[in-house]
């Protein structure tokens, strides 16, 4: 099995970061994917830490960042702690902003940047040279929509998961990738959380099918994640770093052989 699984990613090697994973697209995908989507973004504040200045509630993302022991059982705890404390909030007005913040989106901001790039010229060297016109502060990502060979869309299977890397969660992670039937794909690790980027390309309908299966799993994968997803239409993969970003998220283990 592990000679196999060598032979199958052997362009694509643990520690790869997701720029070089996104290059190596055109090749795994190949030839069901006729295209690739991209865009640039401002990353921004998780909604935990914006509600600090609503609620006043500390976010334990900011409290325990160091701390390689947090897990999905904590943020469950700080979940459930937000909840008690939008209970507590009588003032219909603190309750509005708290409710604003919570759905803030602007999926018209994300289309506005996007980009295909057909899977003869996607290239690392390509996509290089789009992360160098960004400004500092945005980064580049891999959009899940894309288009197929037969010209209809599709979707690379995505997900973002709510536990800090470790061995132990890494494998709760591949088991519940297993169980949501991903046979083929990579988990990436970006210092804060483990991602995941799959190499068999899904039908609208199979993408609508594989993000609610995942958000049965919450909160092991991200809800707010899938949810913001569903309202973009496509899933995303960062690829490049920003201050706020700093660390680029990098192949840590194979899915499949």
């Amino acid at each position: 099995m592990r000679k196999n699984l060598i032979k199958r990613f052997q362009d694509l090697r643990l520690g790869a970061d997701s720029l070089t994973l996104a290059a190596a697209l055109a090749a795994k995908m190949a030839p069901r994917v006729r295209s690739f989507m991209f865009n640039s973004y401002l990353p921004k504040p998780g909604a935990g830490v914006r509600l600090q200045g609503v609620s006043g509630l500390r976010s334990p993302s900011s409290a325990c960042a160091s701390k390689s022991h947090q897990d999905s059982e904590e943020l469950l705890l700080f979940r459930k702690a937000l909840l008690s404390r939008l209970e507590k909030i009588g003032r219909p007005r603190k309750l509005t902003e708290a409710f604003a913040t919570l759905l803030n989106h602007d999926p018209q901001a994300e289309t506005k940047s996007r980009f295909k790039i057909s899977h003869r010229e996607l290239s690392r060297q390509r996509l290089e040279k789009e992360v160098s016109k960004l400004m500092p502060d945005r980064v580049l990502a891999l959009a899940s929509r894309c288009r197929l060979a037969k010209g209809n869309i599709g979707h690379i299977p995505m997900m973002d998961f709510n536990c800090l890397p470790s061995a132990r969660n890494q494998k709760i992670v591949k088991a519940a990738l297993n169980a949501l039937g991903q046979k083929r794909g990579v988990l990436l690790n970006s210092g804060r959380s483990f991602h995941y980027c799959g190499f068999d390309a899904l039908t609208q309908k199979r993408w609508y099918e594989f993000l609610s299966k995942s958000l049965l799993l919450a909160p092991l994968t991200d809800a707010r994640y899938i949810a913001h997803r569903l309202w973009a239409g496509t899933c995303s993969l960062r690829l490049s770093s920003a201050e706020s970003k700093p660390r680029v998220p990098r192949v840590i283990a194979f899915i499949g052989c």
